[in-house]
């Protein structure tokens, strides 16, 4: 509930053309995931005709091959084993399309899969966040004992590095969401504020 409210502050907070940049992207997203399905469908159904073809191309060359006297009980035999594999294909196929679909119905069919999305994307992981700091920070003191720089421009050069790579970070995302990289960062901060708001 708690991540609702913070996408609720979120939200509230965007303008209407950036709340319409996300969820157009959001549904990007979804559409490729789905396109994605099926696709995977198409290689299991190209995959399935092309066993049935080879397992159906076999079966008429055994009974061609059949030319003594018990041809009939061989005929009968080949007939029920080749049913047999046929009905094990079709199992296995239904089963597998039935898995990926269903797999896919879950995904997108969720009624909070928006908010999920947007809290993934915006939300500060504190592990995460906690680490990166921590080795940063034992990097500037590694740096500076190491090579007995100056501490003030050592830490001006780290401090340049690290906004640096969050702004590299953020465009990569944001790129690969395709919306606008101020709109991450904005969001991301608002996203911020709204620990702090929701918690008084």
């Amino acid at each position: 509930m708690k991540v609702k409210n913070n996408n609720i502050y979120l939200l509230n907070r965007l303008s209407q053309k950036e709340n319409k940049s996300l969820k157009d992207a959001y549904e990007r997203e979804m559409k490729s995931l789905k396109d994605e399905v099926e696709k995977e469908n198409e290689s299991l159904r190209n995959a399935y005709e092309k066993k049935i073809k080879s397992l159906r191309d076999k079966h008429e060359k055994k009974i061609k091959s059949l030319n003594d006297e018990h041809r009939e009980e061989k005929i009968k035999s080949l007939n029920d084993s080749y049913e047999q594999e046929i009905q094990y294909l079709n199992d296995s196929y239904e089963q597998k399309i039935k898995f990926s679909n269903d797999e896919y119905e879950q995904q997108i069919k969720s009624k909070d899969k928006y908010n999920e999305w947007l809290s993934d994307l915006f939300r500060w992981k504190l592990p995460t966040v906690l680490t990166l700091n921590s080795i940063t920070i034992l990097l500037y003191f590694v740096s500076i004992y190491s090579t007995n720089n100056n501490p003030v421009a050592m830490l001006f050069i780290y401090v340049f590095i690290y906004f640096s790579s969050i702004i590299l970070l953020s465009i990569v995302i944001s790129l690969d969401k395709k919306f606008s990289f101020l709109l991450y960062l904005k969001a991301k901060i608002i996203y911020l504020f709204s620990y702090f708001h929701l918690s008084h």
